[in-house]
């Protein structure tokens, strides 16, 4: 990583182009689809494509099809060499002869949420312990690939503030009987299963967002279009997030990035989606956030190490430049035919912008 500085301010980053190890992007026909694909193909070499989608990515055959459909919007918008990482999403009729085949087709590891904690989450999984669950992982454990844990309890009674410690005991049961299977637990948030990964051993990892580093319960209750899940919990768990992400060989970038259109996120009943649209902005607020308390220098193995690294997979050999250039986030993005979306960072000027990006709302 290259910083370029002048008068004790750095003015221009270079650095490994960066992987997204989670990552929405919708499906082909979606209007957010393509203006996604093309936003995260800006500034990613890789990037996850979850399959809790609609209809959710089950079978061999849908992971052939939509990394098809990501590549060709991705070469569309200029960057054919963009390469989405996929991912089987996980339900309780999945089996064994069904991942075996996903690995296969090209994915490289299994979405694991609990059914209806989320958006496009009523395929989940809901008994931890099902032997059909079990045989499942256990072929994930002999092929070495990873577990991706959205790891929260669902019972309405419980505060969203404290669904994902209480999923610790579901992770540290499956880690007794699969000590060796590779877990990562996605956006975490949570100062206590910040302290369970960092205490586990190299088989356990976390993706950490941009709004986990920052926004806290006050902030999203304040603002819709920052409530997403895991729900933004309080300071101390923002704090040791953050510290994690700036100084932990095990936590690495994931965006969580979700594209949802204005009504569903500013309607009342029901509960607004959940999600942050951080697409348009990751790589300028990350800059920005290390730079903010002195970590600049750490951003590259968050962002282009340390994820591939436990993943073992080769680091991009590709270069991402960012320079200084202050620049407003726009209030809303006009995606055509009346569809509209809030990004994150709306309306606040962001100091980091990436040479020769896409510009905002105009995505090729």
């Amino acid at each position: 990583m290259k910083i370029f500085a002048e008068y004790g301010e750095a003015y221009r980053i270079e650095m490994l182009a960066p992987d997204n190890w989670h990552n929405h992007f919708r499906q082909k026909d979606d209007p957010r689809f393509r203006p996604t694909v093309a936003y995260i193909a800006s500034q990613f070499a890789r990037a996850n494509a979850m399959g809790n989608t609609v209809p959710p990515i089950t079978t061999a055959e849908q992971i052939v099809q939509y990394r098809r459909d990501i590549e060709e919007a991705a070469t569309e918008a200029g960057f054919p060499n963009f390469e989405p990482l996929m991912v089987l999403m996980m339900t309780p009729d999945t089996t064994p002869e069904m991942v075996t085949s996903a690995f296969n087709a090209g994915a490289y590891g299994l979405k694991i949420m609990p059914a209806n904690v989320t958006t496009h989450s009523s395929h989940g999984i809901v008994d931890y312990k099902a032997k059909l669950f079990r045989d499942c992982l256990r072929v994930a454990r002999s092929q070495r690939k990873p577990a991706l844990f959205h790891a929260e309890v669902v019972d309405p009674s419980i505060s969203v503030q404290d669904r994902e410690q209480l999923f610790i005991p579901i992770l540290s049961d499956i880690r007794e009987e699969f000590p060796n299977l590779p877990i990562c637990v996605e956006h975490i948030s949570d100062a206590d299963m910040v302290q369970f990964v960092m205490n586990a051993d190299s088989y356990v990892s976390a993706t950490v967002t941009p709004h986990h580093m920052e926004v806290v319960e006050a902030d999203a209750q304040h603002d819709v279009h920052l409530q997403c899940m895991p729900y933004p919990k309080q300071m101390k768990d923002v704090e040791a997030v953050r510290f994690a992400a700036f100084t932990h060989p095990r936590f690495f970038y994931g965006s969580d990035n979700a594209p949802h259109l204005r009504p569903t996120k500013e309607r009342e009943h029901p509960s607004p989606a959940s999600g942050v649209f951080t697409a348009p902005v990751e790589l300028s607020v990350l800059v920005e956030l290390f730079e903010r308390y002195r970590q600049l220098e750490k951003l590259e193995a968050f962002l282009s190490e340390r994820g591939a690294r436990w993943h073992g997979v080769r680091q991009n050999k590709g270069e991402v430049t960012l320079h200084r250039e202050p620049w407003v986030v726009p209030d809303v993005i006009d995606l055509g035919d009346g569809n509209e979306i809030v990004p994150y960072k709306h309306g606040h000027t962001l100091n980091w912008r990436l040479a020769d990006c896409l510009r905002l709302g105009q995505p090729t």
